[in-house]
């Protein structure tokens, strides 16, 4: 018996001579787990190599972001006419999330939140290798407009009528002065139930129809005014309001047209939206509303027997409600005066400035009749600070009522010795007067007359100091044939 064990392990390594070599390494593998394989040859080491080095490292992309390099608003929206949300200071970044159609506002994520800074007056870092995407405002349905607007929108009541009213920024309540004229106070219901009883009116413009109530204390969310008349005839607008309402505590009403044309005032100086959503008393000083929820007017009157809706734009109302809030006089006439000085940060200042047609000088507060036998002046007096080393040149701007910008002319600023800006002497006036070259083809209605100051080196804008926007607004302009 044990010769025959003897002889069987004498013939094992004999069957398995010739074997393939990996049944030996798997049998080893097997009797002992803890094996290591051999680590490859140089030569194989070489081959695997090459591979590896042919596949690309990929490189992150950077991140689009903004620099700011100024003091300058943050706002809710892609225009001054949105409210301030927030500001920026030089060496401030944010990244950027958007950009709107005309590539003139950057959306940014500002500490939590989305919002928009102007793009003329920032840098941008890692934008050249990135597609920025165009925000659109989505459209909304009637219910969700409804719910988006309607918690903003005030019952407001006299002595002898009653009509609708906006909460606007700064917990203002805007409606149309024929709601609470000659009444010095109001009462004010919102649909949540908040009452107020004599909110004082702060103020009232004959022309536009405009009255502002308050302040008042509510938490509710105050609505922006947008500037909606780049929207194409036929889109669908909704009016809220409280068109014949008789109960003490109502709820607003919303009803739905299209926009049949846009007109302008007897004066030129308000657009209005004709729609022929359903009007009725009550409902003026209401909000008329686009299909993307932005309150683009405020209802006040009508045409053609109630079938039309007349609705002054919220981009001309802004100002004038901004200086009915300030207090006092003409909004559009203030507001001109007011920006007839310009203190700007970049060590300049506008002082004052006079157009001129022919012999004529024309009144800047009042609409302009451009003539076309005649060129259009413009003077203007500026002063330097100290130490004041920037060479400045002005953009001299046309727009037509859409905002759209329709001429153009930029010019060097220097003295009667052809001197720029940086070799001015500090504190000393200086008179400048350009000519200009207005064609004969500017679409009709009413433009204005938008100055720009920017620095020749960078061109870069300078902004009024606390307002913090580049544009000054020097007059309102109508072609006379």
């Amino acid at each position: 018996m044990i010769a025959a064990v003897l002889l069987l392990l004498l013939i094992l390594p004999l069957v398995f001579e010739g074997r393939p070599r990996h049944l030996g390494s798997l049998a080893t593998a097997i009797a002992n787990p803890s094996w290591t394989p051999t680590p490859p040859s140089e030569t194989a080491i070489r081959e695997v190599l090459p591979d590896v080095a042919s596949k690309p490292t990929e490189t992150p992309i950077p991140e689009p972001i903004v620099l700011v390099e100024r003091n300058m608003n943050v706002r809710g929206g892609p225009g001054t006419y949105y409210p301030i949300v927030g500001a920026a200071k030089p060496g401030d970044q944010f990244p950027i999330i958007g950009r709107n159609e005309t590539s003139d506002w950057w959306r940014i994520w500002y500490y939590g939140t989305l919002a928009w800074i102007y793009a003329p007056l920032v840098t941008t870092a890692n934008t050249q290798d990135t597609t920025i995407a165009v925000f659109i405002p989505p459209k909304l349905t009637s219910a969700q407009i409804f719910q988006k607007v309607s918690p903003a929108i005030a019952y407001v009541q006299t002595g002898e009528a009653s009509g609708s009213g906006i909460l606007f920024e700064g917990r203002y309540v805007i409606t149309n002065r024929h709601v609470v004229y000659p009444f010095d106070t109001a009462r004010v219901v919102f649909p949540n139930g908040a009452e107020f009883d004599g909110v004082p009116v702060k103020g009232w413009d004959l022309e536009a129809d405009l009255a502002v109530l308050g302040p008042i204390d509510i938490a509710t969310e105050p609505l922006p005014l947008i500037d909606g008349e780049t929207t194409p005839i036929g889109a669908d607008m909704y009016l809220i309001g409280y068109p014949a309402e008789f109960e003490s505590f109502p709820q607003p009403t919303i009803v739905r047209g299209i926009l049949s044309r846009l007109r302008q005032g007897e004066s030129g100086r308000i657009t209005y939206f004709q729609t022929d959503a359903s009007i009725a008393g009550g409902q003026s000083g209401g909000a008329l509303v686009s299909d993307t929820g932005a309150v683009i007017g405020i209802s006040g009157s009508s045409i053609a027997d109630g079938k039309f809706a007349l609705v002054a734009s919220s981009a001309d109302l802004l100002p004038r409600i901004r200086q009915l809030i300030a207090g006092g006089g003409d909004p559009v006439e203030g507001e001109r005066r007011r920006r007839a000085a310009v203190n700007y940060d970049g060590g300049i200042d506008l002082l004052g400035f006079a157009l001129e047609q022919g012999e004529d000088r024309l009144s800047t507060q009042e609409t302009i009749s451009l003539r076309r036998d005649q060129p259009l002046w413009v003077g203007m007096r500026w002063r330097t600070g100290s130490d004041q080393q920037v060479d400045f040149a002005i953009s001299l701007r046309i727009h037509d009522e859409s905002g759209n910008k329709v001429f153009q002319q930029d010019e060097v600023l220097t003295d009667s010795e052809s001197r720029a800006t940086s070799r001015w002497q500090e504190q000393e006036p200086v008179d400048t007067w350009f000519e200009l070259g207005i064609p004969f083809d500017l679409p009709p209605g009413v433009l204005e007359l938008r100055l720009i100051v920017y620095n020749i080196e960078t061109l870069t804008p300078t902004v009024e100091i606390e307002v913090w926007e580049p544009e000054v607004l020097l007059a309102r302009m109508r072609r006379s044939d």
